[in-house]
C-alpha cells in the first residue's frame, strides 16, 4: 500500500509540475527513489535487492529513447523511481502500458482532429480564401485553444459554475455557422448538391452525437 500512495503522490504532483514547466524536477523522482528503498529497508513492498534492480530497469528501459532524443531526462528519471517502488517486473509493465496508453491516445486524437483540420481548411476554401490563408487561419483558430485551455486552468475554481453559458454560446455559434453559411453553401450545391447525401450525412452526425451522449451516460 505505502509504494503506490508514493507513487500516486508522486505522479500527480510531477504531472502538475511538467504541465506547467515542461519539466520533471530532481527532486520530485530523487524523493521518489528515496522513499522506495526506505519503505524496501522497514520490509514493506519489495525487497531492496529488487528496489534497485527496478532502479536499473526504469533507467534502462528509456534511455535509449533518451539518447535520440525520443524521451524526455525527466521521464527516464520518473520510471527509473517507479520502478525503486514495485520492482524490475512491475517497471517493464509499467513502460509497456504506458507505451500502449500513448499510442492509443495518439490514434484518438488523430482520428478526431485530422477530419477536423481537413475540414475547417475545405471550409475557408469553398469560402474563397488561398490555401496559405486557409491553413495560417486554421492554425490561429487552433492556437485559440490553448488561450482557452489556459484561462481554464486558471480559472478552475470559477468554471463549473459558468459552464451551462459557455456551452449554450458555443452551440449557439455553431448553429449561427451552420445555417448562415453552410447549409446555404450545399443548398446552391457549392459544395455538395445531392440533397439526399446531405440528409444522410446530417443525420449520421446527430446520430454518432446520440450514440456517443447513450455510451457516455
Amino acid at each position: 500500500m505505502a509504494p503506490l500512495v508514493v507513487i500516486a503522490v508522486g505522479l500527480a504532483i510531477a504531472v502538475v509540475i511538467d504541465v506547467r514547466s515542461r519539466r520533471i524536477p530532481n527532486v520530485v523522482t530523487a524523493s521518489m527513489v528515496v522513499a522506495g528503498f526506505g519503505i524496501s529497508a522497514m520490509g514493506f513492498g519489495v525487497t531492496l535487492a529488487q528496489a534497485a534492480l527496478g532502479l536499473l530497469v526504469g533507467l534502462a528501459v528509456l534511455m535509449p529513447g533518451h539518447l535520440i532524443g525520443a524521451t524526455g531526462a525527466g521521464d527516464v528519471k520518473l520510471l527509473a523511481a517507479i520502478g525503486s517502488l514495485v520492482g524490475p517486473s512491475l517497471a517493464l509493465r509499467v513502460c509497456l502500458y504506458s507505451a500502449v496508453a500513448g499510442g492509443v491516445l495518439a490514434i484518438a486524437v488523430a482520428a478526431h482532429e485530422v477530419p477536423q483540420q481537413v475540414g475547417d481548411v475545405a471550409i475557408l476554401l469553398a469560402s474563397g480564401y488561398s490555401r496559405g490563408r486557409a491553413l495560417m487561419l486554421n492554425v490561429v483558430s487552433g492556437a485559440s485553444g490553448l488561450v482557452g485551455a489556459g484561462v481554464a486552468f486558471v480559472a478552475v475554481d470559477v468554471v463549473p459554475g459558468i459552464r451551462p453559458f459557455v456551452l449554450a454560446l458555443s452551440a449557439a455559434s455553431l448553429l449561427y455557422i451552420a445555417m448562415s453559411d453552410l447549409i446555404p453553401g450545399l443548398h446552391r450545391g457549392e459544395v455538395d448538391s445531392n440533397a439526399i447525401r446531405q440528409v444522410v450525412l446530417i443525420a449520421a452526425g446527430i446520430g454518432t452525437i446520440v450514440l456517443f451522449e447513450r455510451a457516455l451516460g
